[in-house]
């Protein structure tokens, strides 16, 4: 059976990946980007990406943008980075 990935380390596997796009707190990045790239170069699931984003948000970590397509990383998110 194989090893299942914790929420912890999809949740930094996110983190790593947004550094892409965010410089700085408080800047967005494309969730939906983001969701494929760990999907095809992370190889963990849809569902297993939207439970960490659940938690992040939950931890203050990131939140919702003006743009539907985008979320943005809070101060307490970019200081887990």
């Amino acid at each position: 059976m194989a090893n299942l990935p914790t929420l912890e380390e999809i949740e930094r596997a996110i983190l790593e990946k947004a550094q892409k796009w965010v410089k700085r707190p408080q800047e967005i990045f494309p969730v939906y980007q983001l969701n494929v790239e760990l999907q095809q170069e992370g190889g963990f699931t849809a569902k297993e990406i939207g439970n960490a984003l659940k938690s992040m948000h939950e931890n203050g970590w990131i939140s919702e943008s003006q743009s539907p397509v985008h979320l943005l990383i809070t101060e307490s998110g970019f200081s887990e980075m």
